[in-house]
């Protein structure tokens, strides 16, 4: 188990921090409950493992929907696309 690995989530949203973070606190809350006998850390591994499983198989989802929608044609003839952002021009 390597705790922050970025590269385990394939996303181009810049949630590699945000995972980072949410592996640590659910880390430390995990061992936090064997250290005070609430859980055992064989219950505590299997609970972080599936919490950072399901959340990391929803943000690649969420990225392969995010790709596959800004190269659909409906996104591709946008006005943003076609014009950009021009200053002080309204859309034609």
């Amino acid at each position: 188990m390597l705790l922050c690995e970025l590269t385990r989530y394939v996303v181009d949203r810049g949630q590699g921090l945000n995972h980072c973070i949410a592996d640590a606190s659910k880390l430390v809350g995990g061992l936090k409950s064997v250290h005070v006998g609430e859980t055992t850390i064989q219950a505590a591994i299997e609970a972080y493992d599936a919490e950072l499983v399901k959340r990391g198989a929803d943000e690649v989802e969420t990225s392969r929907r995010s790709a596959l929608g800004i190269h659909s044609k409906a996104f591709l003839g946008a006005p943003v696309m076609q014009q950009g952002y021009q200053k002080g021009e309204a859309a034609k």
